[in-house]
């Protein structure tokens, strides 16, 4: 069972002071302050374990659909590499580039005003 962090260092002196000054403050009332203390407790971890998983499950399904994706484009890649093989069969095959083109390589699209 895990405390609450600022109850870690408290010790029996500090704890039955705590409970004095409860007692005095809500009186009768204490074990239903006490009661509802407990169900709110209950429904905060109840909800911080409700957006855990809702977080865990889109992160899942992303990653199914990048893997479906990256999937996709290696099956087209495959065709294209079958379509230009039918067509040259000395052609080269597509390969997909994993890292980017820099812009001093990168072909230009400027019309040459000529």
């Amino acid at each position: 069972m895990q405390s609450l962090a600022f109850l870690s260092n408290l010790g029996g002196t500090e704890i039955v002071v705590i409970a004095v000054i409860a007692l005095l403050l809500f009186g009768k009332r204490l074990p239903e302050v006490a009661r509802n203390f407990g169900k709110g407790m209950a429904e905060f971890k109840r909800g911080m374990n409700e957006a855990t998983s809702e977080v865990k499950r889109e992160m899942d399904q992303a990653a199914d659909a990048a893997e479906a994706a990256k999937r996709e484009v290696e099956a087209d890649v495959q065709k294209m590499d079958a379509d230009a093989a039918k067509a040259e069969p000395g052609a080269t095959k597509a390969v997909a580039s994993p890292e980017p083109v820099p812009p001093e390589k990168a072909p230009s699209h400027e019309v040459d005003p000529a």
